[in-house]
């Protein structure tokens, strides 16, 4: 009998990561993607990397003639607004001063292609992010992932549309997690190999890292760690605070307090490329800066754990709870040696998942969840993530 698993899949800035995960939390394949071509105009690059990750992590060891696919589902990168020929990055520059007070993240966007790119807006029916056009590109339905109502201001409201002049028949209707987006298109799954599966969405990259690390529970606290970092804690109070940002929780009652660094990982990424451990990989670096404590390099790392224990005492002193560990993703999480030097500063258990890439395990969730496996989004999350192991004493 075979394993049922999801395919996973993520939407970044630059590639596409995809993975088959188990109801267990168990990654049976994975593979990242690159985008094509070096601008970004079209959301076919989207489609044309999923098709090719897909094939990869199908037809690899862990997962050809071991398991099939019961869903697809999908999360991606920020506020980037996509359409049938169209193409606008989250990160791409905006008139910010011309753009009317919004907490949106997705109507400046909307209002900028109105005002500074007005034959696109007139030529084009709807618009929706990313992640959601690359749903509707494999099931051909519009939707768009409303990870709880308290995240409605920072998508649209009725009076926000109406202040930004945007008719609400731009954009697709909210669905939650756990609903089918649709189903994939008979072609596509022909061409992968593939049934009519459902497709679930897991929204943003953001929510995704949530569920991915099971930070749904109160003291719950994960550490998402790029180019920024990103320190983020489960509480059942909002707290505010100038350097914090405070959002709610994919779980009704309960918030998420964050604070980030914007530039941690890519200062010691210059220092790196630009010092001799430019070819060394990240765990040799950080070996070798270890061994010379009074060098650049470890003035370097010191300061950024310094950072990161400072950001945790911010939200500590708002939210009047007290970190008991923590949770690491992304690329640091492959590399103990530096979590153990981590730890040590912080004074802090922190903690690596048998998935590091959270985004990819909060879609598992969230199909598992879809599927009826789970009773809650939170009782699948639960299950799904499973703790590695572990660096620093737990007191």
């Amino acid at each position: 009998m075979k394993i049922r698993c999801a395919l996973c899949v993520d939407v970044g800035t630059s590639s596409l990561k995809a993975a088959c995960i188990t109801q267990d939390g168990e990654v049976l394949s994975y593979h990242r993607e690159f985008f094509e071509g070096e601008t970004f105009s079209h959301p076919i690059i989207y489609k044309k990397a999923f098709l090719n990750a897909t094939k990869k992590v199908l037809s690899s060891e862990g997962f050809f003639g071991k398991a099939e696919v019961a869903a697809i589902s999908v999360s991606g990168n920020g506020p980037t607004i996509a359409a049938e020929n169209f193409l606008l990055q989250w990160d791409f520059p905006t008139d910010k001063d011309e753009i009317p007070a919004t907490k949106s993240l997705f109507l400046p966007r909307l209002f900028y292609i109105k005002h500074r790119l007005p034959h696109v807006w007139k030529e084009t029916d709807w618009f929706c992010s990313g992640p959601e056009f690359l749903i509707f590109m494999l099931s051909g339905q519009k939707v768009t992932l409303l990870p709880e109502k308290r995240f409605e201001a920072a998508y649209w409201t009725e009076e926000d549309l109406e202040k930004f002049g945007i008719s609400p028949h731009k954009l697709p209707p909210f669905i939650g997690f756990g609903e089918v987006c649709g189903y994939l298109l008979p072609e596509i799954a022909e061409e992968l190999g593939l049934s009519e599966i459902p497709i679930f969405c897991a929204g943003p990259d953001f929510t995704a890292a949530m569920i991915g690390t099971d930070t749904l529970w109160p003291g719950n606290a994960c550490d998402r760690a790029g180019t920024s970092e990103g320190i983020n804690l489960c509480t059942t109070q909002p707290g505010f605070a100038p350097g914090l940002r405070t959002l709610p929780s994919v779980v009704p009652d309960l918030w998420n307090i964050s604070c980030v660094i914007n530039d941690s990982g890519s200062r010691f990424s210059q220092f790196k490329n630009q010092s001799k451990y430019k070819d060394l990989s990240f765990q040799e670096t950080i070996e070798d800066i270890l061994q010379h404590r009074q060098s650049q390099g470890f003035s370097l790392i010191e300061s950024i754990a310094l950072e990161v224990k400072a950001a945790i005492g911010k939200i500590e002193a708002v939210s009047g709870e007290k970190f008991k560990s923590m949770c690491v993703t992304g690329a640091q999480a492959h590399n103990r040696i530096w979590l153990e030097f981590k730890s040590d500063i912080l004074e802090l258990p922190l903690y690596v998942t048998g998935c590091t890439d959270a985004e990819l395990a909060g879609n598992a969730a969230v199909a598992f969840f879809g599927l009826k496996k789970f009773s809650s989004l939170r009782e699948a999350a639960n299950h799904i993530v499973k703790i590695d192991y572990t660096v620093g004493k737990i007191t």
